[in-house]
């Protein structure tokens, strides 16, 4: 089988790779608010902005961020942006409906000849499902050291009435 050289590949198939990977992609600027210039309509799917909506609103992305995590993610892009280094951040974010999805943002910068940023070319994945089994993991360990302590307590009270008699 021969593989077709990619300036043989239709225009249409690199919108179809896009808008098929089940991740938002996008391209941000480097300014402050990191103004977007594309997003794949998977936005629609994962937390309910139209791609109009979320391009429009420069201010939409860090509205959304959970107000727990704003401070910390806003930080880490303020700091990232200022560098040109790579972006990689999970936090939550506010769908339109509400519903907090956690997501799993990295972003690269691409560069100009002289090493400035030109735009950000980022993925941002839904990894809510892995943060909910986290969590259960992580209380499922506490009862189990819980009920571990509690054990020790009473085999240490069990001692103790052993050696009273």
């Amino acid at each position: 089988m021969t593989a077709w050289p990619s300036s043989e590949l239709h225009p249409d198939a690199y919108r179809t790779l896009v808008e098929g990977v089940p991740a938002i992609l996008y391209i941000d600027r480097p300014d402050e608010l990191s103004t977007n210039l594309y997003t794949s309509p998977q936005i629609v799917d994962l937390l309910g902005y139209t791609v109009e909506e979320w391009m429009h609103d420069a201010e939409l992305w860090v509205r959304s961020i959970h107000p727990a995590d704003r401070e910390r993610v806003v930080r880490e892009h303020r700091t990232t942006n200022a560098r040109g280094e790579r972006f990689l951040s999970e936090y939550r974010i506010l769908s339109k409906a509400g519903r907090e999805v956690w997501v799993r943002d990295e972003a690269v910068p691409v560069l100009a000849e002289d090493g400035t940023v030109l735009f950000w070319r980022g993925v941002m994945l839904d990894i809510t499902a892995q943060k909910q089994a986290e969590e259960l993991l992580r209380s499922s360990l506490e009862e189990v050291r819980r009920m571990i302590a509690q054990r020790r307590e009473l085999a240490q009270l069990i001692e103790t009435a052993q050696e009273e008699e």
